[in-house]
């Protein structure tokens, strides 16, 4: 399909009002302070399933006796008991957990304990086994021994990035008499309470916002055991921990990035648009030599330039085809001949094809050898092509340049931030900068700068490859969609 001027319109009308519409609904969610975040709740990533305890650690405890508190993998513990009869008098040996017992007619052994009903000559001996059936998770148990604050915690090594997952969610229920909590280190040394004095008798799914905490990296996980009530004098508490997990941040959408939004939005549709037409008119001047020596020859053979035309028509010269067809029926209803030309040079709408009707025109007016001119017009329409095409091949370098000097200036800014501006938004590091400026500030003025250069560079390169600007929204959208993810994602 031709992409014609008013579908371009159309497409600028759409895409602006999806723009404008875009930069509205983030504006008004957002604004001033409001981020809109994206998090993928689908596929959480896991910490631990407790299928192995060994990764924890005993951290501290107190009011419990050293043994009196574990942290082990879940087990439902069944005891299946069997029985065994003998005749006649016995005697029983018994070394460890086995016992033998001997009668006179047979021997048995048994492991365990066990318990013997003797009727008449007959004595029944019943004794059983107990088996352990992991079924996921793990207990947190102390055995309180007062009326005191008795706990004790476990802590295992993890690195959880904040900016990246910003939540910490956990699987757990506790029995009646226990509370769970949470903490966290991070690599500063400093240690936070996420959860404090959980106490829910079904599975629950807490969800923990390390951001508000902190934006240093996790170092530790530290899980707590206390007894609950504080007034319980002895037993076992028990909290039951199913797994540990993650949500991944995929975006943090601020006003001003709605509005980056609305931008790209907005020239999306034009530049693909105006991708495909420059597409058609590319493939309209390269078969226009064919074009051109095709009525040549046929008009070698005698017929009129019109029947010419009519018979080249019958080829197949890619979107070139259909235009020339469409002249064709105009010239079966006696449309003039200067008139199809023009409506013809109209919609194939290229510098090429204008001076080539041009020509043919003015050819057919003047009279003469008609042939002639049309091969004259084919080799001026060559020399044009070839040199257009010098001209791009020249151009291409510098494209190249604007994209590996766009992509260096991400990569300088992504060492900036991790590790200049990264120490300077530090408390205490900052030398005589009392408050120092967030990086998150730092981000957002480079997010500014790297759309500004992805402007002004890919309209300088649609204007060096295809002397028009409006080739150059392509290479807009691209490094803008580029600078988007990079500072949302990587920075």
């Amino acid at each position: 399909m031709a992409i014609t001027r008013r579908i371009i319109k159309v497409t600028w009308a759409l895409s602006v009002t999806i723009g404008i519409l875009i930069v509205a609904l983030g504006i008004l969610s957002t604004f001033p302070s409001r981020p809109f975040e994206i998090i993928n709740r689908s596929t959480p990533v896991l910490i631990d399933d407790f299928a192995d305890t060994s990764g924890w650690q005993f951290n501290v405890a107190e009011g419990v006796q050293t043994g009196d508190y574990k942290i082990a993998r879940s087990v439902v513990t069944t005891y299946q008991s069997n029985s065994v009869t003998i005749y006649g008098n016995y005697s029983t040996n018994s070394s460890g957990d086995q016992t033998v017992f001997k009668a006179s007619n047979s021997t048995v052994t048994i492991y365990g304990n066990y318990t013997t009903q003797t009727v008449g000559n007959y004595t029944t001996i019943t004794y059983g086994n107990y088996t352990y059936t992991p079924i996921g998770g793990a207990d947190l148990c102390i055995i309180a021994n007062d009326t005191g604050r008795e706990y004790a915690s476990f802590k295992r090594s993890v690195s959880i990035d904040p900016k990246r997952y910003p939540y910490l969610g956990m699987q757990c229920r506790t029995a009646p008499n226990a509370l769970l909590g949470v903490s966290v280190k991070d690599s500063s040394g400093s240690y936070m309470q996420l959860l404090s004095g959980a106490n829910t008798p079904s599975t629950l799914t807490y969800t923990m916002d390390l951001r508000k905490y902190t934006n240093n990296t996790i170092d530790e996980i530290i899980l707590i055991i206390q007894d609950y009530p504080e007034s319980f004098s002895s037993g076992e508490a028990t909290a039951h921990i199913d797994r540990l997990f993650i949500y991944q941040s995929i975006a943090i959408l601020t006003w001003d990035e709605f509005i980056i939004l609305g931008l790209v939005a907005s020239l999306s549709g034009p530049s693909i648009a105006y991708y495909f037409e420059g597409r058609r008119k590319d493939a309209i001047d390269k078969n226009l030599p064919s074009l051109m020596r095709d009525i040549a020859e046929a008009g070698r053979t005698g017929m009129t330039l019109t029947r010419a035309i009519e018979v080249s028509a019958e080829q197949d010269y890619g979107p070139l085809t259909d235009e020339l067809r469409k002249m064709t029926t105009q010239l079966t209803w006696k449309v003039p001949l200067d008139k199809a030309l023009q409506s013809f040079a109209d919609r194939c709408d290229t510098v090429l094809a204008r001076r080539a009707a041009m020509l043919i025109l003015e050819a057919s007016r003047t009279g003469g050898d008609i042939q002639a001119s049309i091969e004259t017009v084919n080799r001026h329409i060559q020399e044009i092509q070839n040199l257009e095409q010098r001209r791009k091949s020249q151009m291409r370098p510098y494209i190249g340049i604007i994209y590996i000097s766009f992509f260096v200036f991400l990569i300088t800014v992504y060492i900036l931030v991790t590790s200049f501006f990264g120490m300077l938004s530090k408390p205490g590091t900052a030398g005589f900068i009392v408050n120092p400026t967030p990086i998150e500030v730092y981000i957002q003025i480079f997010l500014y700068m790297g759309v500004v250069e992805a402007f002004f560079g890919g309209l300088t390169g649609g204007k060096m490859s295809t002397g028009f600007l409006k080739n150059g929204l392509k290479h807009v959208t691209i490094l803008t969609v580029i600078s988007f993810i990079v500072f949302n994602v990587f920075v």
